[in-house]
């Protein structure tokens, strides 16, 4: 699944490869590539969502007058693509990659089907927070210079020192000492920024600061054990394992089919799970919020059942009505692929499961490519990105975190920071001044 480059209409493949060397050639050695600018405009993303200390990206302003404005935060990467493109003296774009054409083709049902219950059905809890922030993982392919080692090395401290504030962060509203901080700013559904600091320490080979962070991580955990924390803890240690300099190809596959064996006993011996669960809560001494998810997960199920194979096109609401404190109510699944099965079935399900799980085997090969190549850095900030990502959807099998513009952008954040500096075009990990190595791997067909 190699990216290509595309070019305007009616130019010719010869002229399209002479504009790209020419482009590589001109570019000054000592200037910034335009990835790097635009993936630079990605960490922003993150850092904003780390620093949202009022969660004005998150839920709870989605029932605040203005809560159109946390739109405003997907505004700039596209923001930063669009320059970069518009100023750029080449009309080449990226060859879009398989992943893209599913989010794409995904962005694009959810959008319309939202788009249409809005206007036409009036509906209050619309998919527009699961499907706007998707737009941000694509105008990568507006960036056509390939990343160089350093700018790698420089991204991966960046996103060190984002995760590394959130922790902090978290630590310090865990401790109360800020009370107005909202607690949905600095919850365990944000488990991803901590699994991406540790993991972003011990890639750049800073004991004091993994030993640090992982203290915080314990202290955090202490504050509220949720189990979301401790599944964050498995994926992360399973991600690093299967990106090990030594790790086999197959052993992603062989871990791949085990995960998908112990997900499906679980499902299918749903009272034992149940039991487990129970348990664990009462073990930790934290109140047992099952009984809650299993009524939202009953009603969520019984309308899936109506109409499995698209649910009702993201047309209508994204709620279910529940009985809080005996009173009626609507609140989203607390379970994000749940939440994507309600509103457009298994169509939606599927397409999402078959990118996340295509994004994790491209990652996979670019990591272990940038290795072959002697570039370090690349494979650092890949391995880094994955972690938090994978964190990220097993955060999502217990949270609802598509339906806030601030964690659902973070996702697609670091899926386009994955795609954007995760190719390399010559031996050293620079762009090669002749062009060839990066039209070489270009040139092949998405």
């Amino acid at each position: 699944m190699e990216h290509g480059i595309s070019g305007g209409s009616g130019g010719s493949v010869v002229a399209g490869r002479e504009r790209a060397i020419a482009l590589v050639v001109e570019r000054p050695w000592a200037s910034r590539t335009d990835s790097f600018a635009f993936a630079r405009s990605l960490l922003l993303v993150l850092l904003l969502v780390v620093v949202d200390v009022i969660d004005a990206f998150g839920r709870a302003a989605a029932l605040q007058t203005g809560a159109s404005l946390r739109y405003l935060l997907l505004g700039l990467p596209i923001a930063t693509a669009l320059v970069l493109f518009t100023s750029s003296r080449s009309p080449l774009i990226r060859r879009p990659a398989t992943t893209d054409l599913l989010l794409l083709t995904l962005a694009a049902c959810g959008l319309l089907g939202s788009m249409y219950g809005r206007l036409f059905l009036n509906t209050d809890t619309s998919a527009f927070p699961i499907f706007l922030p998707m737009l941000i993982g694509l105008p990568y392919l507006a960036t056509t210079q390939p990343i160089t080692r350093e700018e790698a090395g420089r991204l991966l401290r960046s996103l060190s020192n984002i995760g590394l504030l959130y922790v902090l962060l978290h630590a310090l509203a865990s401790a109360g000492t800020f009370a107005s901080w909202t607690f949905e700013s600095f919850g365990h559904w944000k488990a991803f920024f901590i699994a991406m600091a540790i993991a972003a320490a011990m890639e750049r080979r800073r004991a004091l600061r993994t030993l640090g962070l992982s203290v915080l991580a314990v202290y955090i955990y202490a504050m509220y054990p949720a189990g979301t924390y401790v599944f964050v803890l498995v994926v992360t240690a399973v991600t690093l394992f299967v990106t090990t300099p030594q790790a086999p190809p197959a052993r992603a596959y062989v871990v791949g089919l085990a995960a998908a064996a112990v997900v499906t006993v679980g499902l299918l011996n749903m009272s034992g799970t149940i039991s487990l669960a129970q348990s664990y809560f009462r073990d930790v001494g934290k109140t047992s919020n099952v009984d809650t998810r299993l009524e939202l997960w009953t009603q969520g199920i019984e309308q899936i059942r109506t109409s499995p194979l698209v649910g009702h096109a993201f047309t209508g609401e994204m709620t279910v009505p529940i009985s809080q404190e005996g009173l009626p109510a609507r609140l989203a699944l607390h379970q994000d692929y749940l939440n994507l099965a309600l509103g457009g079935g298994v169509v939606a399900v599927g397409l999402f499961a078959v990118w996340a799980v295509l994004t994790n085997l491209w990652t996979m090969r670019r990591i272990r490519r940038a290795r072959m190549l002697g570039n370090t850095s690349q494979a650092s900030l890949l391995r880094v990105l994955l972690v938090g990502f994978n964190a990220w959807l097993v955060v999502a099998a217990f949270n609802s975190l598509l339906e806030s513009v601030g964690t659902s952008a973070a996702l697609f954040a670091m899926y386009g920071l994955m795609m954007t500096v995760g190719l390399t075009h010559a031996r050293t990990g620079d762009p090669s001044p002749d062009g060839a190595a990066l039209l070489s791997s270009w040139g092949a067909a998405g």
